[in-house]
């Protein structure tokens, strides 16, 4: 992960504590509930983040056993090399993130940069990608983020903002999905997934409820706010 010519890049704590770790003991404990429904047994449940993270990676050892997955830094679909999969530094120091793998997603990203897609075919050859890569570059920088959103705001091209955390609460999808809430410390991802009789609670509902709880043990607000700020630090 990252550029060829620097270090790896650390996926902050995603692949190992979360990915590969908590996401793969919930997999596991459900799947024991399933065998517990079913035989009435239970199953002991061994799970270890180097297991899961490399898990994690089974696409990539399939394609490199395929041969198209090539070995060291760079030069391959997802890893940042390919014109179309990747992110571009926009005028005023911003990026777009760009996932026009597909065929009519990759016409539709072209289309949006005023490029013709008749001149960019066999586009999942890596050996176009390093001068596509800079002449896209190019034409990127000449407007800010904010102008290229305009652009691909109808387009079904895979183009996205990168944005902060504190951005991405305010982006209009996410708003319209209530993505995050309001845990009384700040705003908060919510619970996912959604299921369809079982209502979720959101992060704001979760502090509401350690309020009321912990005001009618006549605990003062101070500390209320402090204890609730480490038990929603902990459930993340």
């Amino acid at each position: 992960m990252g550029p060829h010519d620097g270090p790896p890049v650390p996926p902050l704590n995603l692949v190992g504590n979360f990915g590969g770790g908590g996401m793969l003991i919930v997999a596991g404990l459900l799947a024991a509930l399933v065998e517990r429904a079913g035989s009435g047994r239970g199953q002991l449940v061994d799970a270890a983040m180097v297991d899961g993270a490399s898990l994690l990676l089974t696409q990539i050892f399939a394609w490199s056993q395929m041969g198209i997955w090539r070995a060291g830094r760079g030069g391959n679909l997802l890893d940042g090399s390919a014109y179309f999969y990747r992110c571009y530094e926009t005028a005023d120091a911003k990026f777009l993130a760009v996932g026009a793998l597909d065929s009519e997603f990759h016409a539709e990203f072209l289309r949006g940069l005023d490029l013709d897609p008749g001149d960019y075919g066999d586009h999942l050859n890596p050996v176009h990608w390093e001068a596509r890569s800079t002449r896209i570059s190019a034409i990127v920088r000449q407007r800010s983020q904010a102008e290229w959103l305009d652009i691909f705001d109808t387009r079904d091209a895979c183009v996205t903002p990168v944005l902060s955390p504190d951005e991405a609460v305010d982006y209009p999808p996410k708003v319209m999905r209530n993505v995050h809430g309001d845990a009384g410390m700040g705003m908060r991802p919510a619970p996912a997934p959604r299921f369809g009789r079982t209502p979720s609670h959101g992060p704001d509902a979760v502090a509401f409820g350690m309020r009321e709880s912990l005001r009618s043990w006549k605990i003062d607000t101070a500390r209320i706010d402090r204890l609730i700020g480490q038990q929603l630090v902990a459930m993340d």
